[in-house]
């Protein structure tokens, strides 16, 4: 029997955006005590809302191009990271696979396992396997070792066979590789520059077919305007809603630890400020999410639809002067 896995074990924590819980539960059992809030905050994924045109697809929270910000901002938690990347769709449900894609699974499969060999470090999966990163710590014969969202629903997690990922987009992993520096003054400066640049969004940080930033929110209540009550739409709405939630009640909790953190700093004050307009983003999220929680299929109704588009169109103005006041922060920023 061919099996490896890393020292200490490490457990996915909870999360929507899978991305965080995947990162920070590396970085615990690395010896980091470093939250979904922390990870959400530096990498700056709890600022980014990004929404599918025309429907509101459940792909829209990863399906953006901001991840060398992201990625960047993670290193700053304590480790150096690299990426594997196999663009391209691959979906291990849809029938038997072909020959390309079963070399395509071996090969970031062997990717995996060197990277194991070098780091002794776990890797953030995607697809393991559903479209959601997870953990992968190590290997049996040809199946990943893995710790994913199901041990926290009392599911076991189950080695996962190479070729069983599903992988919307690309086949790829980050792994965690020589350890950084410490968080100084200017790698907080630096996490707020990029709290800014992934709030304000734009076509430059997501794809053609999506919106991000403060429009996203104009995009999505008007696809509820104008969408239908057909039940599959649900699943899409409701499971952006909890990520767009999570997303701002993290953000809040990362910007009022810099507010404890540098009190007395003039850009203490515009940090707060921002705060709190993210905080009524939230609230209205939240109402939103109460019309829409999560499932896979609910009702949409015109009068449901209506109501959460309204709640939606609300959300932006505080989304404005969030940008605002974070632009404030870094202007008025001071080191010492």
């Amino acid at each position: 029997m061919a099996r490896k896995e890393v020292k200490v074990k490490p457990i996915y924590q909870p999360c929507w955006i899978s991305y965080l819980g995947a990162a920070s539960g590396i970085l615990k059992s690395l010896g980091k005590n470093h939250d979904v809030v922390d990870v959400g905050g530096y990498s700056g994924w709890s600022f980014l809302i990004n929404v599918s045109k025309g429907v509101t697809c459940p792909s829209g929270p990863t399906a953006h191009k901001a991840y060398s910000d992201i990625l960047k901002g993670t290193e700053a938690l304590g480790f150096s990271i690299e990426g594997y990347d196999d663009p391209g769709d691959f979906h291990s449900r849809e029938g038997e696979l072909s020959e390309n894609d079963k070399e395509r699974a071996q090969k970031i499969f062997e990717a995996f396992k060197q990277a194991l060999e070098k780091t002794d470090k776990p890797v953030i999966l995607w697809g393991i396997p559903v479209p959601e990163y997870g953990i992968a710590y190590g290997y049996e014969n040809d199946s990943y070792l893995v710790s994913t969202f199901r041990g926290l629903n009392n599911q076991p997690d189950e080695p996962i066979k190479f070729d069983k990922l599903h992988s919307p987009g690309a086949l790829h992993f980050f792994s965690f590789n020589e350890e950084v520096g410490e968080i100084t003054s200017q790698t907080d400066k630096d996490a707020i520059e990029r709290a800014l640049k992934l709030t304000r969004g734009g076509p430059s940080l997501t794809h053609d077919n999506y919106v991000a930033g403060p429009e996203a929110f104009t995009e999505w209540a008007s696809i509820l305007d104008e969408g239908s009550d057909d039940p599959h739409f649900y699943h899409g709405t409701s499971y952006v809603a909890e990520c767009a939630l999570e997303g701002r009640i993290t953000a809040v909790e990362f910007l009022i630890r810099f507010m404890q953190k540098y009190e007395g700093k003039k850009h203490a004050q515009f940090l707060k400020q921002a705060s709190e307009e993210f905080t009524q983003s939230l609230k209205l999220i939240k109402e939103f999410n109460s019309i829409f929680p999560f499932a896979f299929q609910g009702d949409m109704t015109a009068e449901m639809r209506n109501k959460g588009a309204k709640l939606l169109r609300k959300v932006k103005p505080h989304e404005l002067n969030a940008i605002e006041f974070l632009r404030d922060a870094v202007y008025n920023w001071t080191m010492y």
